[in-house]
C-alpha cells in the first residue's frame, strides 16, 4: 500500500507531466487519492479536461 507522502509525491509528479489543470481540480484529484483506503480511483481526462472521476471503495 502506497503511502500518504508517496502518494503526495505522485500527485506532485503529475502535475508537471500532463496538460496544465486549474488548481482546485488538482485538490479534488488529490483529495480522492489521499482517502482512498481500498479499492479504484479512476479519472476519466479528454483533451485535458476532466470528464469524470468515479471512486469506488
Amino acid at each position: 500500500m502506497q503511502s500518504c507522502s508517496d502518494a503526495k509525491n505522485n500527485v506532485a509528479n503529475l502535475r508537471g507531466a500532463i496538460k496544465p489543470l486549474p488548481s482546485q481540480v488538482f485538490d479534488i484529484i488529490e483529495h480522492f487519492l489521499l482517502n482512498v483506503q481500498h479499492g479504484h480511483l479512476i479519472l476519466m481526462i479528454q483533451d485535458g479536461f476532466v470528464v469524470k472521476i468515479d471512486k469506488i471503495e
